[in-house]
């Protein structure tokens, strides 16, 4: 676990990055004609709700585990932050290939293709009460990162595309998601994988088929409940927040420092695809304008348009779609295979359950296009995960008390491919239709945010 800095870091500057677009530092974006009237935000930052009180972490009652299992994940991913530190001080390739973590056993098993450096075995002994396995690899991760680089980057093979392509975290090989009926017919599955393995360059790869996910922006605005938090006040992560344009939903995620030491929000930069696009609270207020974004991730930063440098807080909202609670946010980790995680999105609310099933994903997103660096997870009791409004709202663990660590932001749900559709958690319309959720999403994790763009994140 990285600590965080309370201080401003650079956090997606235009300037930092060529991949950035949207309004200068000084801009402030204008709302489309015949979008709602902006009303003037509440240039005070608001006070966070009191954690709520109890013997034990609580987020929603959704899927949530015990307080023992986070005890024992946070120290499993103590111990995994500790290898992966050690491996980034070795120079060339270090011959790291994955590991797999067991949060219930409090166990994780390392996966290196050759010997294992001194100071590696090191790391991970420095917790007794975590077992680290070592098991041999025939392939490093940046072997693997290579061949998923040049499958992605020739997606059309005759007829069918590539949709996702990940590395296996074990180092065995890489898995690459394909959809044999992009085309006028079906591909034999056969010719698909002899294509594949041509563009991975000798890589073992597994092919299975696969349909493209879908951003999670309801087309309607979804019917106000009767509650506030979530709905009136956008300075906390998982708020709901309407497109000025659009009318189309998302949700709020961590605030970070931007390099000029004012706060912003992170969100989904599918949610405010236009400079222009302003963000409204679902009662009207204007309160945000797109402050910069990042495609190639789908993230964006949102600037508060009251004046206000610290109007964006670090605090999540905590508790079901009508939750008044807030807990801080104090920190921000990795992700590693098998870890769990929860959400809280604006629409769906807490849930918990959430198992990290690939890190390094490179995948094209109906309605988006290719994204990279993302973490596909699952739900581990089969039901949703997140759908559609909860787009820019938070991923997190849950620290040993009562505050949040922030892991990343909701960017997609396999919403089209119908063998991974369920019910929906929390709200279930979007205007006069159905909100479509599923049991599969994908997210884009802070500390590669971070890794690109500089930043930190904003504690409370």
């Amino acid at each position: 676990m990285r600590r965080a800095l309370t201080t401003g870091a650079a956090i997606l500057a235009v300037a930092a990055s060529a991949v950035l677009a949207g309004p200068s530092a000084g801009a402030t974006a204008t709302p489309t004609p015949g979008a709602p009237t902006p009303a003037a935000p509440t240039p005070a930052a608001p006070t966070p709700a009191e954690p709520t009180a109890g013997p034990a972490p609580q987020i929603a009652g959704q899927h949530n585990p015990s307080a023992d299992f986070w005890a024992k994940q946070n120290r499993v991913t103590g111990v995994a932050d500790a290898i992966i530190a050690a491996r980034d001080k070795i120079t060339g390739d270090s011959g790291y290939a994955g590991l797999i973590t067991d949060p219930e056993k409090a166990g994780i098993t390392l996966y290196w293709h050759g010997d294992v450096p001194a100071s590696v075995h090191t790391a991970a002994s420095q917790d007794a009460g975590v077992t680290v396995t070592t098991k041999q690899a025939p392939y490093t991760v940046r072997r693997l990162l290579t061949a998923r680089d040049a499958v992605a980057d020739k997606p059309q093979l005759d007829g069918a595309s590539v949709v996702s392509v990940s590395p296996d975290p074990d180092g065995a090989g890489i898995t690459v998601g394909v959809d044999r009926e992009a085309g006028a017919g079906t591909v034999a599955a056969a010719a698909v994988q002899g294509t594949v393995e041509s563009l991975a360059g000798g890589v073992a790869v597994t092919v299975v088929d696969q349909k493209a996910a879908g951003d999670s922006v309801p087309e309607n605005p979804v019917p106000e409940v009767s509650a506030d938090s979530r709905i009136t006040e956008q300075a906390f992560a998982g708020a709901r927040y309407i497109n000025s344009r659009t009318g189309g939903y998302c949700s709020t995620g961590f605030a970070v420092w931007a390099a000029n030491g004012e706060a912003r929000n992170l969100t989904s930069a599918h949610c405010l695809p236009q400079s222009t696009d302003a963000a409204l609270s679902p009662r009207g207020g204007w309160f945000a304008s797109l402050g910069s974004r990042d495609a190639a991730r789908d993230i964006a930063t949102l600037r508060s348009s009251g004046g206000n440098p610290r109007f964006f807080q670090g605090h999540v909202y905590i508790g079901d779609e009508n939750t008044r609670s807030t807990w801080p946010v104090r920190d921000y980790g990795r992700s590693y295979v098998g870890n769990q995680v929860c959400t809280s999105g604006g629409l769906s609310g807490g849930i918990c359950g959430i198992r990290i099933d690939a890190v390094g994903v490179r995948e094209n997103v109906r309605g988006t296009g290719w994204i990279e660096d993302a973490v596909r997870v699952s739900s581990t009791r089969n039901t949703a995960v997140w759908g559609e409004g909860d787009s820019g709202g938070p991923v997190l663990t849950i620290g040993n008390g009562h505050y949040a660590v922030a892991n990343g932001i909701m960017v997609a749900a396999a919403v089209w491919d119908q063998r991974l559709v369920r019910r929906c958690i929390g709200a279930q319309t979007a205007g006069t239709a159905s909100r479509r959720c599923s049991n599969v999403g994908l997210y884009i994790p802070l500390d590669r945010i971070f890794a690109v763009h500089g930043g930190n994140i904003v504690t409370g």
